[in-house]
C-alpha cells in the first residue's frame, strides 16, 4: 500500500521474499539508500531470472526477505524508509 511501490509476486502461494519496484527509482540506487539505513535488500536482474522477468518486461527488481526481519517494528521501519525514499 505504499504509493509508487509495485509488488511483482504473482503466485497464489506467497513466500517470505517480496519482489518489488518503485516507480521513478533505480533499484540499485534504492538498495544503497536502504543499506545506509541498515536495511538490507537484494537486487535481481533479468539475468538472474530470465524467463520470468523477461515475460513480465522487468529489467531489475528489489527483493526484500521480510521473513528475515525479526520484529514488526523492523518491518514498520522498512516500510517507513521505503515510503520516504519513494516520495
Amino acid at each position: 500500500g505504499i504509493k509508487k511501490v509495485r509488488v511483482h509476486d504473482v503466485d497464489a502461494i506467497q513466500s517470505g521474499i517480496v519482489s518489488f519496484t518503485v516507480e521513478g527509482n533505480d533499484p540499485r540506487a534504492l538498495q544503497l539508500s536502504l543499506r545506509e539505513r541498515r536495511i538490507n535488500v537484494h537486487t535481481s536482474s533479468h539475468e538472474d531470472s530470465r524467463y520470468d522477468m523477461e515475460s513480465r518486461n522487468l529489467e531489475t527488481t528489489l527483493r526484500a526477505s521480510v521473513h528475515y526481519f525479526n520484529t514488526e517494528d523492523e518491518i514498520d521501519a522498512f516500510c517507513a524508509a521505503l515510503e520516504r525514499l519513494a516520495a
